[in-house]
């Protein structure tokens, strides 16, 4: 895929988040900035998902915050942004990884661990996740749902791109002499 108008990604919202009762903040954020939710699930992560979605960082010291911020009731979502890069519109509605330096404005900053504990909170605590690319989405998307609902979003994707290419065209050849 190589549109970036016409893509997913994968958000979610972490374990601390769904405990403290923070996920609402999420759906609100994710309806008033024009998400559109393709997938949804709520669920626990098995450790071999929570290894395989977080494999880049499993040898690092961090790697067991990370874990930690997965174990437990975590929401799973496939969203789209029309008309946008997906993958950059979450990012940029998240914040910062590290919650201490996001924005009051960004997901992060409003109801990440820091928000709660101050200094004390770990950084793994940053309420949300965001695919960091359209090829990490799809990859993501495919731990954490039915292979049925990744092919469906998939279909969707290319569909819309089809659609938007033969519009434009249509339009060119209407204004070609």
């Amino acid at each position: 895929m190589t549109n970036p108008v016409f893509n997913y990604t994968v958000a979610l919202i972490k374990a601390p988040s769904v405990a403290r009762g923070d996920d609402e903040v999420v759906f609100n954020r994710l309806m008033n900035e024009g998400f559109v939710i393709a997938a949804i699930t709520r669920g626990k992560l098995c450790p071999a998902t929570i290894r395989a979605f977080y494999g880049a960082h499993v040898d690092k010291p961090y790697f067991p915050d990370l874990e930690w911020s997965v174990t437990g009731d975590v929401v799973a979502m496939i969203i789209h942004k029309p008309f946008q890069d997906t993958v950059k519109a979450w990012r940029e509605v998240m914040g910062p990884t590290n919650p201490a330096n996001a924005p009051k404005t960004t997901l992060r900053g409003l109801i990440g661990g820091f928000r709660y504990r101050g200094k004390d909170a770990k950084m793994a605590d940053n309420a949300v996740h965001g695919s960091d690319s359209w090829t990490a989405a799809r990859y993501e998307a495919s731990l954490l749902f039915p292979k049925e609902v990744v092919d469906r979003c998939d279909a969707w994707v290319l569909t819309m791109a089809q659609l938007s290419s033969d519009l434009n065209n249509s339009a060119l050849n209407m204004l070609t002499p």
